[in-house]
């Protein structure tokens, strides 16, 4: 044949071809293609199941791969958000409280500007205060009470709907002056000293019976100083000078025991009465035995004792 007569002539041996493989160039394509449809479906298969792993075990960064996942979201996270705002905003409160001051007509120690201001001074001073669930208002009432001994009781009462807290203060009366060598205080009914005579208004003390303290113990703002007895005694001792319109230059508290000392204006003695008795019948044996002696034209040089129930001393 033409091939075999141009191989012998061109003197080269003619390649036989290879039996059960394909020619090099049918190898790559079919070869190429194949592997290249393996791949395609090998990621497939392996990016679905990716993702149905991430959704069972709830992986969050579908919502980066899927952007619609996170407005889908936003809604309920909007809602959460205002609602721990809003408890966080009920249960606050704020540190400008509204101070109410009883009864109405209370004795001027402070002015009620003062009283707000260290209400509002004491609810800063601890971040616990700034919530209801935190809020110690029992040390509230101590210090406050502290700072302002004429307050009686001191109630601090949180709105359930509000931030602003309401504090109601009761505001003892005075009662008295007292005094020793050192200082001078205003008592309360309880004998306590609220406050320094120097701060105080002349308002507050005039009319009040200044007592003398012979005993010179230290007086301490919010410590009860005078007996609750010998000061309530004592004033009604007071009551009734005044009541006689009898001036009283001074009253004594004796350092011995239940002995008070009346010296009235204008004489030289003065009269001893026990503050353990009956401060109207001892006033009334005085009166008597005053009027007795001023119609005999006798002055005591000394003292009239009247702490003897119906009998009566001078000196």
């Amino acid at each position: 044949m033409a091939w075999r007569r141009k191989a012998k002539d061109s003197g080269e041996r003619p390649r036989a071809p290879q039996t059960g493989r394909p020619s090099a160039n049918v190898f790559s394509y079919y070869s190429g293609d194949r592997a290249n449809n393996q791949r395609a479906s090998g990621g497939a298969a392996g990016r679905d199941g990716l993702e149905t792993a991430q959704r069972e075990r709830g992986d969050t960064s579908l919502l980066v791969k899927l952007p619609f996942l996170r407005f889908k979201y936003v809604p309920t996270i909007i809602a959460v958000t205002i609602i721990i705002l809003s408890f966080f905003y009920l249960f606050s409160l704020n540190t400008d409280p509204r101070i109410i001051v009883l009864p109405e007509s209370a004795p001027a120690y402070h002015t009620k500007t003062e009283y707000e201001q260290a209400a509002a001074a004491l609810l800063a001073s601890s971040p616990l205060n700034r919530t209801k669930l935190s809020i110690n208002t029992t040390k509230f009432r101590k210090d406050f009470i502290s700072q302002f001994p004429e307050a009686g009781s001191v109630n601090i009462a949180l709105p359930v709907m509000g931030r602003r807290p309401v504090v109601t203060v009761e505001v003892m009366p005075p009662a008295a002056v007292l005094s020793n060598a050192s200082t001078s205080y205003v008592l309360d009914t309880n004998g306590r000293a609220v406050l320094l005579l120097s701060d105080a208004q002349s308002s507050l003390t005039d009319g009040l019976p200044k007592l003398q303290d012979e005993s010179n113990i230290p007086l301490n703002a919010g410590k009860v100083v005078l007996d609750k007895a010998a000061l309530a005694f004592a004033t009604e001792i007071f009551a009734q000078f005044k009541a006689k319109k009898m001036p009283i230059q001074s009253i004594i508290v004796s350092i011995l025991p239940n002995e008070i000392h009346v010296k009235p204006e204008g004489v030289p003695y003065y009269v001893k009465f026990d503050d353990s008795g009956n401060a109207r019948s001892q006033a009334g044996a005085y009166f008597a035995t005053r009027a007795y002696l001023d119609a005999k034209s006798i002055t005591p040089a000394e003292y009239i004792d009247v702490r003897v129930p119906e009998k009566s001393y001078y000196k």
